[in-house]
């Protein structure tokens, strides 16, 4: 992960202007992405730099009027996430950039580019605002992270689409090996008669047996994905000539439930 410096002639005649106190926290507001970035590439050596950088009472805040996406946390919850988390699910190489800052007193404020790669390939890329609060040793003690906010919402859109494919693409196989991958440990099927839910090993051993019996074929007919943050609407052929409507839930990228609206046979049901 890459952490670039850019500035303009402007700012560097600004930088120029400013108090040897004010120089010194923009300085170390960039020694925190930087400290940050060098966390999703080696472990220790971000949690060293970050320990040095943040004040022991830091408070780290991302403002939404979303509770579901509002973070809030300490100094140790912040170096865990940029060392644990962003290290396991972004590749290296990701850039993220300053272009642009300003410093008055104990504030500087950024302008921040990501370009990101999640380990799955799929990217992700924002533009944000950040205020960085400093106390006298030059230490930042609050750190605000403003973002556009509909690219998470877009985002989140596609890793529901991307998750809803997989499955129905291990559905398909009838392995539940591949399948359990793509479920939750409480995945549960609700079949369209009715009928008690299923769970996963049942699931796959239903659609094992229908594909013994003929050629079964899971496609998602055009158009027939609707995705949203933690919910789809699904219409599915199976080689039948029927449709078969469902309604999955996720938990993060893993299908939570299915809940099917066929008008014929069930899918898990295809065998009888």
């Amino acid at each position: 992960m890459d952490g670039i410096r850019g500035q303009t002639m402007v700012e560097q005649d600004i930088d120029t202007c400013l108090t040897p106190e004010e120089r010194r926290n923009v300085a170390a507001a960039y020694e925190q992405l930087d400290a940050a970035m060098a966390g999703w590439r080696d472990r220790a050596e971000g949690r060293q730099r970050l320990d040095a950088v943040l004040a022991d009472d830091f408070v780290w805040f991302v403002p939404t009027s979303d509770p579901a996406r509002q973070a809030r946390g300490s100094k140790q919850d912040y170096i865990d996430y940029v060392t644990v988390f962003q290290h396991e699910n972004y590749q290296p190489g990701s850039r993220v950039e300053i272009f642009a800052h300003t410093a008055h007193g104990n504030r500087v404020a950024t302008e921040m580019l990501s370009d990101i790669v999640r380990k799955d390939g799929s990217p992700y890329r924002n533009r944000y605002h950040q205020l960085f609060k400093f106390n006298d040793k030059g230490q930042v003690k609050e750190y605000r992270v403003y973002m556009d906010s509909a690219v998470i919402v877009t985002d989140a859109f596609a890793a529901c689409e991307r998750a809803v494919r997989a499955f129905i693409a291990a559905l398909g196989s009838g392995d539940a090996r591949t399948l359990k991958v793509h479920v939750t440990e409480n995945f549960r099927w609700l079949p369209a008669d009715g009928a008690g839910g299923l769970d996963v090993d049942a699931v796959a051993a239903l659609v094992q047996a229908a594909k013994a019996k003929r050629t079964l074929t899971l496609e998602i007919i055009p158009e027939g994905l609707i995705a949203e943050e933690g919910v789809a609407s699904i219409e599915v052929t199976s080689g039948d000539g029927v449709v078969h409507s469902l309604v999955a839930t996720l938990q993060g990228d893993r299908i939570a439930g299915i809940e099917e609206f066929s008008g014929g046979r069930s899918i898990v049901d295809l065998a009888a």
